[in-house]
């Protein structure tokens, strides 16, 4: 069997790399080391997937959440809490993961690639010297922002970038994050520990002008000097302990996240705007995904449009969504919103509510892709206002062979008889009776809203 080749060590492409070699598949990884320190920040959901994807290494790394402190419409509020890594060494713990876990490794630059009707073919130049081509039967494409794009991408938010820097002699605090908003744009702090921080600013691309060579320090620090929050944020004594790195922060999608014999996984698929989620909580969910998309194209051919269907549409919701969580965030800052920054924003990408439902009478079943025993399967879910993607189980009840039992009895049965009948346990039964009950599926008096066929007849179209 021909390896599977994936080009990029980060969570997006460690993830993928894991499960399709628990799949059988051989895979060779191919990393290049991350230059420069960075500092990122991470939701429980993420610490959660990395764990679930069998990441025991790169979940180690991680340590404890801090509290995320936000001044943000003129309210300062810490109701969050996020967890704050390095990330070259959160890296270098994912490789070791997929190591444990039978993948083949390969340290160096991919200095050309190229997927074909019948193979994919690349060629590294090795970090030990010399150069290597591996053929192969599929290419994942993982190297985030940094993977060739060309003019492939059909949604791109409003221009930004992102400039960083590290700090030591901040004031010695308990570690956690802050963020803030300013005219131009808004900023990340990480207080990590020992008088150490690191500061993120986004602001607009066109804002900077051409801030390259020893102009980059000034701009920085000019900024820094609209951010009234920063002064409490480093203190009198804070003195840069790394040069300015500054990274595009530009929300986008591209045009084509699957093909024939490539997929692409995590930023190399679309890239959020940093406030609007967190990016490697989606790198480790299309890395999921990507595996039993694969697996469904190569062991059944039979199944591959679906299966390009489903991550082309997972692609295409995820993109938006977190495009108009941004969206409201921004919208959240009155105070700033004449100035062109904030003005782009809070228009883009649409006025469309966040969580829009697609049109039709709900609730309704449809027919759906879905993961199903590490494949691509069509199956029926319940579409409700809440879940336009649809809901297929609750606490491992199927909920449309539920909706099928009530309909037959013309009411609930009794919870043994039902759980009996759907093979799944009295309480999970119950719990599954509620959530119909709540989408308005089940009425007080037991009875569906509507007959289990009305349910189907107006979900037909997908």
């Amino acid at each position: 069997m021909e390896e599977i080749l994936v080009l990029g060590g980060g969570p997006a492409g460690c993830v993928s790399a894991l499960h399709l070699r628990r799949m059988g598949y051989p895979v060779i990884l191919v990393t290049q080391r991350r230059r420069g320190a960075m500092v990122e920040g991470l939701s429980a959901r993420v610490v959660e997937g990395l764990r679930n994807a069998g990441c025991i290494q790169a979940v180690a790394q991680i340590g404890e959440a801090v509290p995320r402190i936000a001044s943000w419409g003129g309210i300062r509020s810490d109701p969050n809490q996020e967890y704050v890594l390095d990330r070259a060494r959160f890296d270098d713990a994912l490789i070791q993961d997929a190591r444990s876990g039978g993948v083949e490794t390969v340290e160096g630059k991919v200095v050309g690639s190229a997927a074909q009707t019948n193979d994919c073919r690349t060629r590294i130049d090795l970090a030990q010297g010399g150069t290597r081509k591996i053929r192969g039967q599929f290419l994942v494409e993982a190297r985030g922002k940094w993977a060739p794009r060309g003019r492939l991408i059909d949604m791109r938010g409003p221009p930004a970038l992102s400039l960083t820097r590290a700090f030591e002699g901040c004031p010695q605090r308990q570690p956690g994050t802050r963020v803030a908003s300013f005219p131009n744009g808004w900023a990340w702090f990480a207080d990590t520990s020992e008088g150490r921080g690191t500061l993120q600013i986004v602001v607009a691309a066109g804002a900077l002008g051409s801030p390259g060579g020893g102009k980059l320090d000034a701009t920085f620090n000019e900024l820094v000097g609209q951010i009234e929050q920063a002064i409490e944020w480093l203190g009198p004594h804070a003195v840069p302990s790394g040069a300015v790195t500054v990274r595009d922060a530009t929300a986008f999608r591209h045009r084509s996240p699957i093909d024939d014999r490539s997929i692409r996984v995590g930023d190399a698929a679309f890239g959020m705007d940093p406030l609007s989620g967190h990016g490697i909580f989606e790198a480790v969910g299309s890395g999921m995904a990507a595996a039993p998309v694969l697996n469904t194209i190569l062991a059944r051919p039979e199944n591959a449009e679906l299966a390009r269907e489903y991550y082309t549409s997972r692609v295409r919701d995820a993109f938006v969504q977190h495009a108009r969580v941004g969206r409201d965030f921004y919208r959240a800052e009155q105070r700033w919103k004449d100035q062109p920054f904030w003005q782009a924003r809070v228009e883009w990408p649409d006025d469309t509510p966040t969580h829009a439902s697609p049109p039709g009478l709900f609730p309704q079943i449809r027919q759906v892709p879905v993961i199903e025993n590490g494949f691509i399967e069509r199956r029926e879910v319940v579409v409700t206002e809440g879940h336009p993607r649809g809901v297929r189980f609750i606490d491992g009840v199927p909920l449309t062979a539920l909706i099928d039992v009530v309909d037959q009895l013309s009411g609930v049965p009794s919870r043994e008889d039902a759980a009996k009948e759907l093979g799944v346990a009295v309480e999970s039964c119950a719990v599954a009776v509620r959530w119909l009950r709540h989408q308005g599926i089940l009425g007080d008096d037991a009875i569906l809203s509507r007959s289990a066929v009305q349910l189907r007849d107006n979900g037909k179209a997908t």
